[in-house]
């Protein structure tokens, strides 16, 4: 039960880091816990964990205090539409072999 929750906070954060990384390319400003929670489909307090564990990993930096201060300090492998748009991924369920996604533009989030 244990290496299944660090599975799916790995994936979280991983999901968490991505949308931030595409949000920022496309609108150049960095995404609320709330715009987050709604795209990875968790809390807005599970998201707020994900940013203090990416931020642990040095991959994010974040200003104390201040909405929307979320600093790429590497940036993750964001997949592309054949347009060249990033793409967002939203979990849309949890079936049988784990969280199932469907791949959305940017815009449509």
């Amino acid at each position: 039960m244990m290496a299944q929750r660090r599975w799916i906070r790995a994936a979280d954060d991983d999901a968490a880091w991505r949308f931030v990384a595409g949000f920022v390319e496309q609108r150049g400003y960095a995404p609320t816990l709330h715009d987050i929670a709604q795209a990875i489909g968790r809390s807005k307090s599970a998201v707020f964990l994900c940013l203090r564990r990416l931020e642990a990993r040095g991959v994010i930096r974040r200003v104390a205090r201040l909405a929307q201060a979320i600093e790429l300090v590497v940036a993750p492998v964001v997949p592309r539409a054949p347009d060249g748009a990033p793409l967002w991924v939203v979990p849309i369920g949890v079936g049988a072999a784990g969280a199932d996604a469907v791949f959305h533009g940017g815009d449509d989030v």
